[in-house]
């Protein structure tokens, strides 16, 4: 039920910083081998998170290759020094905020990804991974502002409406939970998170089980 947010275009992410290769006073580039550029600190945090994290994906919390959990903490160490000398750095944030999630470190992830989304509120893959978080954390207040602009921006997306159906859900607004699940089936009939929606809606209104505040409560 957690990954269960809509996939979009790959938001832009710099990975491949251009750089320029100069040669030492006096460097003779027709007789001297060529060098590789060294890599910049970016694209060294990314290599160590991208070998666990799919950029194009809402993360997956927890699943992550072996020796993942050091990668990841390093990348995000790396990351955070990048974003001291430069806080509108909005990959950055965003990579970093990935990372947590992956971690299940979700009030940092939040905050990291608040930062990505404040600067880069149309890259749809940040509102994404941001929503994610926000419903890991249970702040559906939050949660409902990002899902009523995807809306707005996207009104005949049967995903935007499912992500709106679980927001709905987790904030204790049942009748608007169901309203949006129906909207995201009509769209898509096979919608499974907007089936999951009204499945668990019938199970609280019969008292089978407590109103769920967050994603967590869903697994």
């Amino acid at each position: 039920m957690c990954h269960l947010l809509f996939r979009d275009r790959l938001a832009t992410v710099l990975l491949c910083l251009p750089l320029m290769a100069t040669g030492g006073c006096g460097s003779n580039p027709s007789t001297e081998p060529a060098r590789s550029p060294e890599p910049s600190q970016f694209e060294q945090a990314s290599r160590l998170i991208m070998t666990h994290v799919r950029l194009d994906q809402p993360s997956q919390e927890g699943t992550y290759l072996k020796g993942g959990t050091a990668d990841l903490e390093r990348g995000v160490a790396m990351l955070e020094s990048i974003i001291e000398q430069d806080p509108e750095h909005w990959q950055a944030h965003w990579l970093k905020g990935k990372a947590q999630l992956t971690l299940r470190e979700f009030a940092a992830a939040q905050q990291s990804l608040a930062a990505a989304y404040r600067i880069a509120t149309l890259e749809e893959q940040v509102a994404i991974d941001y929503l994610l978080a926000c419903l890991n954390c249970g702040d559906t207040e939050t949660a409902e502002q990002i899902v009523a602009l995807q809306l707005k921006r996207r009104p005949k997306d049967y995903r935007a409406h499912s992500n709106a159906a679980l927001t709905h859900l987790l904030a204790g607004r049942l009748d608007e939970a169901a309203s949006a699940a129906a909207e995201a089936r009509s769209l898509e009939p096979n919608d499974p998170i907007a089936r999951n929606v009204d499945k668990i809606i019938a199970e609280v209104r019969n008292g089978k089980r407590p109103q769920p505040t967050s994603l967590p409560e869903l697994r």
